[in-house]
Parts: structure tokens; C-alpha cells; sequence
């Protein structure tokens, strides 16, 4: 066990924090883990299912699959409803990807609102009857329903589930073992939540951004699409010198390149993911 992990592990026991494991990948070494109190392997890490989404995207980015400019309705033209807001023609998916959609915050949070709380059991259907506030790049407002979205399109462009897509071009590629997912009525990934994973294999994912798109040297992402997500940003948000992305509950995936080590917690916790983030990044080896 490197020192690191130990002292971040001591760290969580004192402040008692509701963890359930913690986890880094530093250099070319396997992931560790420490288990801090009992519990599933794998946890449901909620909104850090977008990274994943995020790093589909770049694989269909890179083989000219897709385009940031990509219109959302020309994307998913066969689904499209008589009658619908005329703002839905002017979102691209980069405005997706940054949550530039128009629509209300927390829309088709499954997490928040259920699973049958929608009325209908066709969630992209629900989607095209909303009303957008107006032109989506001047409506920003986080909402799951911009990843369900990125789910669909992936589908649309690929002719398959985007957990088959990603099993095959990311998942596997980054040894990742088991993985579950939520999906909608129809059978497509929620994209935004709902991905059931191990914290090792967060921190897989952490340490693939942090080498550029390369994992052990076998090319996944292009450079040119890791910095691109990284400045947009597409869920990889900044962190003091390093970024990450945290989900409901206190689930958190950080990238400190200062100490090329990727770090992940699985938790079920209200409060203490702050004081967690602080200590990785101020800690000294």
C-alpha cells in the first residue's frame, strides 16, 4: 500500500466519514484500494457515469463519427415530435455536452424524482415535448436529461446501447471488471447516472485522462479530444491544480497531475467530500 493511500484512508476513519472505499493509481501500477467500512464492491456512482458518456463521445469524436457542431436534431432526427419547440433545432452537442440545453435544472433526474415519475415510458418523447427557456447556449443549467440525450445519440450513431459501445472501446481497453447500468423503460442507459462500478476502476478512467487519452501506452482518446474536455469542460471540472467529477452522495473521481495519480471514493455520505478533496491536493508524498 503506497503512503499516500494509507495516510488518506487514517484520514477518513478519524473524520468518520461514511466511505466505503478509497482507491488511487499513481504510474503504471495497479489500482489499491482500501475498504473503509463494509459494502458492495461496486457502488452506484451517479453523476460520475457522465465522465464516462464524456469518454464514448471522444471515441466516436476521433474516428469522425460525430462533431461538437453535430445538431441534436439532425442526430436523432427519426425520434422527433410534431410540433416542437423551435429552440430544440439550434442545440448542437457540445451545448449537450455542457449542459447548454434550455431546460430546467435536474430535469429526468431519476435519482431525485424516480423511475415512473415522468408519465410515460418514453423518456426521449418527454424530452421533445418540454419547452426549452429559450436558445440553449444562453440557458445553461445542469440536468441529467442532457446525458440521457448523449445516450441516445451514441445509440443513434453506433446501432448499439452505449454500455455495449463502451464496454468494448473503453471498459475493457482500461481492464475494468464489473460494471452494471441503469437504463430507461426502452433499454438505453440513463448516460447520466446509474453506473455501478468499483472505485479501482474510477480511478482507471482518472489515470486515462491524466496520461492524454493513453492507457499503459495503448491509445483510447486523442489528445486533441482529452484537452478539448478538459477546457470545455465536459464534466472534468476543475479542481485546484487538478479536475475531477463528483456524483450524489459524495462519489468522487480526481485527477491530480502534480502527482500523476488518479484518485476515487465510494461513499453515502451528506457532508466531508470537500475536506476529502483538500487533503489529496495539498497532500506531500
Amino acid at each position: 500500500m503506497s503512503a499516500f493511500l494509507k495516510d488518506f484512508a487514517d484520514f477518513v476513519r478519524e473524520k468518520d466519514y461514511a466511505v466505503f472505499r478509497v482507491a488511487e493509481m499513481q504510474g503504471e501500477h495497479e489500482p489499491e484500494t482500501v475498504e473503509i467500512r463494509p459494502g458492495a464492491p461496486c457502488q452506484n456512482i451517479y453523476s460520475v457515469s457522465k465522465a464516462f458518456a464524456v469518454t464514448a463521445v471522444g471515441v466516436l469524436f476521433d474516428r469522425g463519427m460525430l462533431s461538437p457542431d453535430d445538431r441534436v436534431t439532425n442526430l436523432l432526427h427519426e425520434y422527433l415530435l410534431p410540433d416542437m419547440d423551435p429552440h430544440w433545432s439550434e442545440m448542437t452537442l457540445d451545448m449537450v455536452l455542457r449542459h447548454h440545453c434550455g431546460m430546467k435544472p435536474n430535469e429526468l433526474d431519476i435519482d431525485v424524482f424516480g423511475y415512473h415519475g415522468f408519465g410515460t415510458d418514453d423518456f426521449l418523447s418527454y424530452l421533445f415535448s418540454r419547452k426549452l427557456a429559450g436558445h440553449p447556449a444562453e440557458h445553461p443549467a445542469y440536468t441529467d436529461a442532457a446525458y440521457y440525450l448523449v445516450s441516445r445519440i451514441i445509440s443513434a450513431v453506433t446501432g448499439e446501447k452505449m454500455d455495449d459501445f463502451l464496454r468494448r472501446e473503453v471498459l475493457d481497453p482500461l481492464g475494468c471488471g464489473e460494471v452494471a447500468f441503469s437504463k430507461c423503460p426502452k433499454g438505453y442507459p440513463m448516460g447520466a447516472t446509474g453506473m455501478y462500478m468499483s472505485a479501482a476502476d474510477m480511478t482507471r478512467l482518472g489515470k486515462l485522462y491524466l496520461d492524454g487519452g493513453r492507457f499503459r501506452g495503448k491509445p483510447i482518446l486523442s489528445r486533441a479530444f482529452v484537452d478539448r474536455a478538459l477546457t470545455a469542460p465536459y464534466e472534468l471540472s476543475p479542481h485546484g491544480d487538478g479536475y475531477g467529477k463528483g456524483g450524489m452522495n459524495g462519489q468522487m473521481l480526481l485527477c491530480l497531475p502534480k502527482q500523476n495519480r488518479a484518485v476515487a471514493f465510494s461513499a453515502y455520505m451528506g457532508s466531508g467530500n470537500r475536506e476529502m478533496i483538500d487533503f489529496c491536493l495539498s497532500y506531500k508524498a
